[in-house]
């Protein structure tokens, strides 16, 4: 076959892909003038066939396309979807092969579609990213059942097997990550570092080894590379969003953005337990009244809507002891311990206008949730309940079925169908111990938010997350989607042995620059108040804080440095700002030029002078003043500290 060379720009041309077809088929990628991926090969083992040698042209389409579509919650009211695309189809002689690239602004993406005369199974993918060994790299190692690790700084070359989203800076500044999109259907993918520089796509396996079990047809999921120009722009990329499918429902009306509470922290600092095998159970039907309590006197009744209260520890037989009693765990609405009255709590909670958030924590034991499930999410329901946090605790693989893991086919089915079953019962899904998310919260939009982060939790009980880290989130699992890392942590300092490694102002900050639709107030209740049953100066930050955006800015920003992030809230002419930084001091230059014209009174909550993370970090500034978009600031961020900001027209 004579070598056949194609050219695929994004409608911007500043993204450039090549691509080679010769037998074999590779492509590159350009980002402006600079090389972001050099030849990189694509093939695959099959059961029955081998795609890498002997792909022989059959034809190639090209397609334009550019829409603009709202999401039902996001970051943004409106996204632009707008890329080149071309398509080379291929044949074996056993299977036909499509390569499908598609060329935005913000970076490129590719699938396989295969189609054979029988069921087919994939031994391996061998998806090559060639990129220079010397760029920094930011990653967590590969573990194919939890995200749940601190990420590492390191040069490309280190890397040995990663997570995706895993992040790269060059020496120009141009900042680019690889993931994927719309995983359905398939294994959950990692990357592995090969000899000669390149990376290539690892695949979750069955505990038989194969990979991907499928029919006639297997379409991938997207690989993508997204490519910013700095930091900031990599994190404003729409582009895992714009490779998924649209809505599928009409009636979206019952999905909405929702603050919550729980029974739960309290269990995380040990003042009470998840299980009844004591008389310390949390989810007891006096305590949990005693949130809805707090919720309806400083939330409800200073404004709020739509504020969720999750009980965990509500369920019998989920003591905590999961490896034990997975299979025993009860999902429907009888199931509750004795000392929690399932329906007297609901019904208080309807009285109070605050939501009942079920928590269904599985414990590995899938076939005994699944038994239930349909039956559950029904009881849910009934009661009224539209909310779901799900969780998925099993200290590696699966316990029933046996050896499955996390991120494997049959567990991304799994999710998958949670989710779509909870469309058709109007539940939205907080999943924790989860698949990564890939964008399918386009799909799904009831998919409200997910875990798979090394969260707030572990400051609790571990040496706790350093400064750093949620200066790298944004910047990496961040692009995934959103993340419930439950902040909202006022008594930082926790006893002599436990601390958040933050200040409470860094907390409030977290809100912004951590995106969920869902977000905690993660606390108890009386760490919200002072000794006279008085919210806290920084509560009202909570009380006002918006959770659906028009626009979302990223004003500045380095990766594990610091970020400063503004989010326009939904059909009001509102701002919030989050600044945070990691262990080191600095002072960030901002610019209010996004504002409109006119006055606008700003709320700012910040560290008092010489506060640092370390030294009194519960004391918190509130100062209030009046600004226009030629405002200018300077936002000082002592170790470990933040600010946030309300901005709102002067009435």
């Amino acid at each position: 076959m004579i070598k056949k060379s194609f050219n695929l720009e994004s409608p911007d041309g500043n993204v450039k892909v090549k691509i080679e077809l010769d037998k074999s088929i590779s492509y590159q990628v350009y980002f402006g003038d600079q090389t972001i991926i050099k030849p990189s090969s694509l093939s695959m083992v099959l059961k029955h066939d081998l795609i890498k040698d002997n792909l022989e042209f059959i034809k190639k389409e090209t397609a334009r396309h550019k829409e603009v579509w709202k999401p039902i919650l996001g970051q943004k009211s409106s996204i632009k979807n707008d890329y080149n695309e071309e398509k080379i189809m291929c044949t074996t002689g056993l299977t036909q092969v499509t390569f499908v690239f598609r060329a935005f602004n913000d970076g490129l993406a590719f699938r396989y579609i295969l189609n054979a005369d029988s069921d087919m199974t994939i031994l391996e993918e061998a998806s090559m990213f060639n990129i220079d060994q010397k760029v920094d790299a930011w990653w967590i190692p590969n573990d194919w059942d939890s995200y749940e690790y601190l990420y590492h700084h390191t040069k490309a070359e280190a890397i040995k097997e990663v997570s995706t989203p895993v992040t790269f800076k060059n020496d120009q500044g141009i900042c680019f990550s690889i993931h994927e999109a719309a995983l359905v259907n398939y294994s959950g993918m990692a990357l592995k570092g090969m000899s000669g520089g390149s990376l290539k796509s690892h695949l979750c396996p069955w505990p038989d080894g194969r990979l991907v079990k499928g029919k006639k047809e297997i379409i991938t999921p997207w690989r993508t590379i997204m490519i910013g120009e700095n930091e900031s722009k990599l994190v404003e990329s729409d582009m895992i969003l714009n490779l998924n499918d649209p809505c599928e429902i009409k009636d979206t009306s019952w999905i909405k953005p929702m603050k919550y509470m729980g029974v739960w922290w309290e269990m995380h600092i040990n003042q009470s337990d998840w299980g009844r095998h004591n008389s310390r159970h949390g989810a007891r039907t006096e305590n949990v009244k005693r949130y809805v309590d707090f919720i309806k006197e400083h939330l409800i009744e200073a404004g709020n809507s739509e504020i969720g209260l999750l009980v965990e520890g509500w369920n019998k037989t989920w003591d905590g002891h999961w490896p034990d009693n997975y299979n025993d765990f009860i999902f429907t609405a009888d199931g509750a311990y004795d000392d929690f009255d399932l329906s007297e709590v609901i019904d208080y909670c309807k009285k109070n206008q605050v939501a009942y958030i079920m928590h269904n924590e599985t414990g590995g034991g899938i076939l005994n949730y699944d038994k239930q499930r349909l039956q559950a999410y029904s009881d849910y329901e009934k009661l009224g309940i539209h909310a779901i946090k799900s969780g998925y605790v099993a200290g590696g693989p699966m316990k029933d079925p046996k050896g499955l893991h996390h991120h494997g086919q049959y567990m991304i089915d799994h999710y998958n169908q949670a989710v779509i079953d909870g469309l058709r019962h109007k539940l939205m899904i907080n999943t924790h111990e989860p698949i990564k998310d890939t964008g399918l919260s386009r799909t799904y939009p009831n998919w409200a938010t997910r875990e798979g982060v090394r969260g707030m939790e572990y400051n609790a009980w571990s040496e706790g997350n350093p400064p750093d880290h949620t200066t790298i989130l944004p910047f990496t699992r961040g692009l995934a989607g959103p993340m419930d890392y439950t902040p909202g942590i006022f008594d930082v300092i926790m006893n002599d042995k436990y601390r958040v490694h933050t200040t409470v102002a860094k907390q409030l900050a977290l809100y912004i620059v951590l995106y969920s639709p869902f977000q905690m107030i993660a606390d108890v209740p009386e760490n919200y108040l002072d000794a006279d049953g008085k919210p806290l100066t920084g509560f009202k930050f909570i009380q006002d804080l918006a959770l659906d955006w028009d626009k979302t800015c990223i004003l500045n920003g380095q990766v594990g440095k610091y970020i400063t992030t503004a989010r326009k809230t939904k059909g009001k002419d509102e701002w919030f700002i989050g600044s945070i930084t990691n262990e080191e001091s600095r002072e960030v230059t901002l610019s209010l030029d996004f504002l409109d014209e006119g006055i606008y009174q700003m709320e700012v909550y910040k560290d008092a002078e010489g506060t640092d993370y370390l030294t009194s970090p519960m004391s918190l500034v509130y100062e209030k003043s009046s600004v226009n978009c030629e405002t200018q600031m300077t936002l000082k961020l002592p170790s470990g500290g933040g600010q946030a900001i309300r901005l709102y027209r002067q009435v």
